[in-house]
């Protein structure tokens, strides 16, 4: 935590962010203007996970019931490994859905991995990472001013790809992204931020 928060104050200071934006501006998928940056945090614990399942689902019988307990911080690995898993039984159970107005058959199957495989750990991993992302997006939702972007509906996101985020001048980059989480010193900022009386 204390490296991803380091990171994040080295990403503003480069891109001249304002420093009161909220780090789910830059690593949430559903940002106008996300960075193609992923969230440390977001690492370890999916590594975490992934070692824990290599551990319990060992095919050495003594590691497996053994059963060692791997430790992060106040953060449970074992509990996510198990709500993780649960999310992808009830998923299972559940079946295809259709969304939207897509037609019968369009919507992928639900993929089934073998216990104590790679793709099983991974598939674990990533639904526990898609269950922190639905937990941040709450979370966003309670930032009425600088997540109010949750409220647009069909906007273009700004392609902020590595590619495009080095070809682009930084002053026309940092005025791209502040205006978009309305971080300009505008007069009605100016005045929220007491730096000014009159917000005409």
């Amino acid at each position: 935590m204390l490296l991803e928060k380091c990171i994040s104050v080295f990403i503003r200071k480069w891109i001249k962010i304002h420093p009161s934006i909220t780090n789910l501006s830059f690593y949430s998928p559903l940002s106008p203007c996300p960075l193609p940056v992923k969230p440390l945090t977001a690492i370890l614990k999916s590594s975490k996970i992934s070692g824990h399942l290599l551990l319990r689902d060992s095919d050495d019988p003594i590691v497996s019931s053994t059963n060692p307990k791997l430790k992060s911080g106040k953060w449970n690995v074992e509990s996510a490994t198990n709500i993780a898993e649960a999310e992808i039984a009830f998923l299972k159970i559940r079946g295809t859905c259709q969304t939207g107005r897509s037609g019968l058959g369009t919507s992928q199957p639900v993929p089934v991995f073998d216990r104590g495989t790679y793709d099983y750990r991974k598939h674990v991993s990533s639904t526990s990472r898609t269950i922190d992302e639905e937990h941040h997006v709450q979370k966003a939702l309670q930032l009425s001013l600088q997540c109010h972007w949750m409220t647009w509906e069909n906007y273009v996101k700004k392609d902020l790809s590595w590619k495009n985020l080095l070809a682009m001048p930084p002053n026309l980059l940092s005025i791209c992204i502040n205006s978009t989480y309305n971080m300009l010193p505008s007069p009605s900022n100016l005045k929220r931020w007491h730096s000014s009386v009159d917000s005409s």
